[in-house]
């Protein structure tokens, strides 16, 4: 009985991962090419798609031929215990990737970049103002760090916004 509620939780697991992954798909082609490119800003999400629509259907082959076998293990079982126990740190981090791809043409790539990091590590680590700190420093850091990158040396339109 255990076996066949594991089986369940990861098959809905994999069924959620491949409508996120057709959604991908089906979104990346609102995507202009990019400008002088060699690989347009379009075709990377859809290979993340492609492949993530992939894994998923293989894992969900790979357990329905486990799930005839019975071999499902107690290692398994205790794996997907605790999956299920971060379940809610899933969601909000999900919670807060789109917010963080709403933001984009409100705010810029940059801004809604540094809100992202920053709430996302505050999230992960322990709620004190150390933390708080250590998360608005890093996410400030990894934001400038981007910028130098891709908007000064590699020369890459991003999305403007406030600041950047």
């Amino acid at each position: 009985m255990l076996e066949n509620k594991e089986y369940l939780v990861k098959s809905f697991v994999n069924l959620f991962l491949i409508v996120i992954g057709a959604f991908f798909l089906v979104e990346s082609y609102e995507v202009s090419p990019g400008f002088q490119q060699v690989v347009g800003a379009d075709q990377y999400p859809r290979w993340f798609a492609v492949i993530l629509i992939a894994l998923c259907l293989a894992s969900l082959i790979k357990d329905h031929l486990r799930l005839r076998r019975d071999d499902f293990t107690s290692e398994d079982v205790k794996l997907i215990e605790e999956m299920l126990s971060v379940g809610p740190r899933i969601l909000v981090l999900f919670g807060l990737l789109i917010f963080y791809i709403y933001l984009i043409p409100f705010l810029g790539y940059f801004e809604s970049g540094f809100i992202f990091l920053a709430l996302a590590i505050f999230f992960l680590g322990q709620k004190n103002v150390r933390n708080l700190v250590y998360s608005l420093l890093f996410a400030s850091g990894i934001t400038l760090a981007v910028y130098f990158v891709f908007g000064v040396v590699m020369n890459i339109y991003l999305p403007t916004g406030i600041l950047f």
